[in-house]
């Protein structure tokens, strides 16, 4: 069950840590993204709306090419999820995967529980860089965290470039569909973050 509420509490840097969102990206906001940006509204509505979308477990599907600001947007999802109370976590897909399948363990303070349990059970799950697995227990363990979420009603964020065939390809029929069922797709383009950290650079010394 979620405890989230409409009340905003301040991120402090021990949530921030224990969300697990990286340092570079521990700043960003919606302010952070272009107004020019196509899927800058749709994403808006969404942290608007966050506390009634991950009450009803409704998730997002980032989808774009490399340096489009995808991992920016899941963590600005993220993060306004933590503000509101709660309990979140943001992995990349294949650091997920690995824990799963080496049962790492997880440590809050004084609760220790599995990292699978924790990916299982959190208000929202973000799981970054989706790409093709290397075997078919890769692919299970993906679709079984995904379905199991699903069945407890708990919203995800997926981000990935692989189009819409290369992931029926990876992972199947059911699975594509049974993502589209339970996320708003949100295709992220229209920007490009590597020349945007490059003109700050610039930027910052007054270079041309």
């Amino acid at each position: 069950m979620s405890f989230m509420t409409e009340q905003i509490v301040e991120l402090t840097p021990e949530i921030l840590a224990r969300i697990n969102v990286g340092k570079a990206m521990q700043h960003v906001s919606l302010a952070s993204i272009p107004d020019t940006a196509p899927y800058k509204a749709a994403l808006l509505t969404y942290t608007t709306r966050i506390v009634e979308c991950v009450n009803k477990g409704v998730g997002l599907f980032l989808w774009g090419d490399t340096r489009t600001g995808k991992t920016c947007a899941a963590a600005i999802v993220a993060k306004t999820a933590a503000a509101h109370g709660g309990k979140v976590y943001f992995t990349r897909a294949d650091e997920m995967i690995h824990a799963i399948q080496e049962r790492e363990r997880f440590i809050n303070g004084t609760t220790e529980t599995t990292v699978e349990k924790r990916v299982l059970e959190v208000d929202l799950l973000v799981i970054d860089e989706l790409s093709e697995p290397a075997d078919i227990k890769e692919r299970r363990t993906v679709e079984r965290v995904i379905r199991q979420r699903q069945d407890r009603q708990r919203a995800t964020v997926l981000t990935t470039n692989l189009t819409k065939d290369a992931l029926r390809v990876a992972y199947g029929e059911p699975f594509l569909q049974s993502v589209e069922e339970h996320t708003v797709r949100l295709p992220v383009f229209g920007v490009n973050w590597h020349e945007m950290g490059k003109d700050r650079m610039r930027d910052f010394l007054g270079a041309k």
